[in-house]
C-alpha cells in the first residue's frame, strides 16, 4: 500500500498491522442501530468482534462534527496520550490507511480544514472508542467496524524519513560503488539527524528517537534516494511520524492541543556541506522527498546500520580514518537470547526464526560476511543438571555465528542493538521476542557466570581437599 502525503516533505514508513474496534450502538432509550445516533451530549458505542487477519479496515462514521471519547463521562478530556496518538495527513482516507498500518488501532478522528500550525489532524485511537461528543470544529469520529489484527507482511513501529540527492550536471556520477564515500555520507546523515533530534532546542518531545539505519541507493532519475530509519521506545509510531514530519518543515511538536512552533535546525544545510566535500562540487544537493506509507520490509538489509542516536567519534565533514585492508579471516561469535523454553521451541521450529537471527547479525555486524547460516539451540531448558541440582534460572536460545572479515580482529557485537534488531525480525515473523541478549563470544569482554550448583561443587571439593591435607599433618 502506498499513499502520497502531498504537503509533507518527508517519507515515512509504517509496517502494516490492522486491528478492529466497534460496531456502533447507542444506549439509553434509543435502540441499537448500525451507526450511532446522538441522544445526549455523549453517545456510547460497543466493540465489534475481530474479523480475519490481514483484511483492510472498514469504518463507520458516528456523524459529522463529532469527537471520539474513551469514557462515557462528559468530562472526558478528549485528546489524551493515554487514548490516542496522532499526526498530520492529507485527507481522511490517508488517516484510515494509517490506522490500517498500525498495531492496535480501533478507529480514527479526523479534523478537516486544520491550519498549518495545528498539532495534528489525524488521531489514531489506541483504545476502543466507547462514546462520542458533539463538536463544532470540523471533527469527525470513525469507529473501525472490521479489519484484521495482523497482516501477513508483519509490522514494525519505525518511521522512514527520505530525501533525494540530485545534481544540476546531467552526467553526474554519484559513485555509490565507492565504499568510503558512501560510509562518509551515511555517517554524515546519521550525525546530522541525531544532532537535530538531541539538540536542546528540539525539546523533550524529541527525546528517545534513535537513527537505527541509513541507506543510500540509486533512484529512477539519476538521483540518490537516502532512507533514514527513525525508531523510539517511548513514542507511539503515529506520534513518531508527527515529530519527524514537522522537522521537514522546520517546526516542532510541543504537545497535544498546542500549535507547532518554529525550529531552525540545519539538517539539509549540513548534509549539503558533506556532499560538496565528497563530490568536490556545489552542484550536488539534497532535498526532502515525498512521503508514503509502505512496508518497511522493502528496506533490505543493505546499508549502514546504526545502534543509537549518536556515532561517538563520527566526523560529518566527510573524512574517515585511514586503515589497511587485509585478506579475509574467519571468526566466530555467540549470543544468548533470553526467553522461555516454550517460546524458544516455537522459534526453533520455524525457519523464519533462524532467518531473524541471521538478518539481525548482518544488520549489526557491518563489513562481516556470514560463512553459513547461524546454529541455534536451546540453553537452560533441560529438566535437571547431571548432579541433580536445580535447573538454570536463565533460559532461551543460543546462537553461534561464523563469519569472515578483512579485519584481523573479531568485531565486538553490540548486544543491545542486536536485541532491537532480532526482536523486529521475530515480530515481523509473528514469533516470540527475546527479553535480553548477552554476548558470550569467548574472545569478548563478556564473562560467563557459573551456576550456583557448579559453585557449590567447587566449594565442596576444596573443603574435602583441605580436610584430607589436615589429616595427613
Amino acid at each position: 500500500m502506498s499513499q502520497t502525503f502531498g504537503y509533507v516533505l518527508v517519507s515515512v514508513v509504517l509496517l502494516h498491522l490492522t486491528t478492529t474496534a466497534g460496531a456502533t450502538t447507542t444506549t439509553g432509550a434509543t435502540t441499537t442501530t448500525a451507526a450511532a445516533t446522538t441522544t445526549a451530549a455523549v453517545t456510547t458505542t460497543a466493540a465489534a468482534k475481530t474479523t480475519a487477519a490481514g483484511t483492510a479496515g472498514t469504518y463507520k462514521s458516528i456523524g459529522g462534527d463529532t469527537a471520539c471519547r474513551a469514557w462515557t463521562n462528559a468530562s472526558d478530556p478528549g485528546r489524551d496520550g493515554r487514548f490516542i496518538a496522532g499526526t498530520r495527513v492529507k485527507d481522511v482516507k490517508e488517516c484510515k490507511d494509517l490506522c490500517d498500518s498500525i498495531s492496535t488501532c480501533h478507529g480514527i478522528e479526523f479534523q478537516s480544514g486544520a491550519g498549518a500550525k495545528v498539532d495534528l489532524n489525524c488521531e489514531i485511537w489506541k483504545v476502543p472508542i466507547v462514546a462520542s461528543k458533539s463538536n463544532s470544529k470540523n471533527f469527525e469520529c470513525f469507529n473501525k467496524t472490521s479489519g484484521g489484527l495482523k497482516p501477513a507482511k508483519g509490522y514494525a513501529d519505525s518511521v522512514l524519513a527520505k530525501m533525494k540527492i540530485t545534481s544540476t550536471a546531467a552526467t553526474q556520477d554519484f559513485k555509490l560503488n565507492d565504499t568510503k564515500l558512501v560510509d562518509n555520507l551515511t555517517t554524515c546523515v546519521n550525525t546530522t539527524f541525531s544532532n537535530a533530534l538531541t539538540a536542546k532546542a528540539a525539546g523533550a518531545e524529541y527525546s528517545d528517537i534513535s537513527i537505527t539505519k541509513v541507506k543510500m541507493e540509486m533512484g529512477k532519475k539519476n538521483d540518490v534516494v537516502v532512507s533514514v530509519v527513525c525508531s523510539s521506545k517511548k513514542h507511539h509510531v503515529a506520534d513518531l511520524h508527527n515529530r519527524v514530519r514537522t522537522l521537514t518543515t522546520k517546526q516542532k511538536f510541543v504537545g497535544y492541543n498546542s500549535e507547532l512552533t518554529a525550529y531552525t535546525h540545519t539538517i539539509i544545510d549540513d548534509i549539503n556541506k558533506c556532499l560538496e566535500s565528497e563530490y568536490s562540487s556545489s552542484t550536488v544537493t539534497a532535498a526532502w522527498d515525498g512521503a508514503t506509507v509502505v512496508n518497511l520490509k522493502s528496506l533490505d538489509t543493505q546499508g549502514t546500520t546504526m545502534s543509537g542516536p549518536t556515532l561517538g567519534n563520527s566526523n560529518p565533514s566527510g573524512t574517515t580514518a585511514s586503515g589497511t585492508t587485509g585478506s579475509p579471516t574467519t571468526h566466530k561469535a555467540s549470543i544468548q537470547a533470553a526467553m522461555s523454553c516454550t517460546n524458544a521451541d516455537e522459534v526453533l521450529a520455524n525457519k523464519n526464526g533462524t532467518e531473524a537471527f541471521k538478518t539481525a547479525f548482518k544488520q549489526q555486524m557491518s563489513g562481516a560476511t556470514l560463512s553459513k547460516d547461524p546454529t541455534l539451540k536451546k540453553f537452560g531448558c533441560s529438566r535437571r543438571l547431571k548432579d541433580g541440582a536445580r535447573k538454570l534460572s536463565t533460559t532461551g536460545i543460543e546462537a553461534e555465528f561464523e563469519y569472515t572479515t578483512t579485519s584481523g580482529q573479531p568485531t565486538q557485537l553490540d548486544a543491545t542493538a542486536f536485541k532491537t534488531a532480532v526482536n523486529t525480525e521475530l515480530s515481523n515473523a509473528g514469533l516470540p521476542e527475546t527479553t535480553g541478549v548477552t554476548d558470550i563470544t569467548p574472545s569478548s569482554t563478556t564473562k560467563k557466570t557459573a551456576s550456583s550448583a557448579m559453585k557449590m561443587q567447587v566449594v565442596c571439593i576444596s573443603l574435602t581437599s583441605l580436610l584430607i591435607a589436615m589429616a595427613w599433618c
